[in-house]
């Protein structure tokens, strides 16, 4: 499944998921079965984690419960609280523009 990782500093990464940089996270754009993409972004107490193929977006019940998965391998990408400024909209609007392209 292809993927976009979107940063605070105004960065992407879209390469092997264990070399993600796993810090300053904004948000996620993955690909849909359908050809299209998604957006996963908005509340900085959300952990992306890589699970069957895909980045999910979980909170930090979650996170424990997908680190305790025994003999799995795991990845954790952590948010960002950025202020809801001109400049988070910024990001989000080029998110939705940008998507995986």
């Amino acid at each position: 499944m292809r993927f976009r990782i979107y940063y605070g500093d105004g960065s992407t990464y879209s390469g092997p998921p264990e070399r993600t940089p796993r810090r300053n996270v904004i948000g996620v754009a993955s690909e849909k079965p359908d050809g299209g993409f998604g957006l996963q972004y908005g509340d900085p107490r959300t952990y992306y984690v890589w699970h069957d193929g895909g980045w999910i977006g979980t909170d930090l019940p979650g996170l424990f419960d997908y680190l305790g998965i025994e003999g799995a391998w795991t990845v954790v990408l952590q948010t960002r609280a950025l202020q809801r400024d001109g400049e988070y909209w910024k990001l989000v609007e080029r998110m939705q523009r940008e998507g995986l392209g």
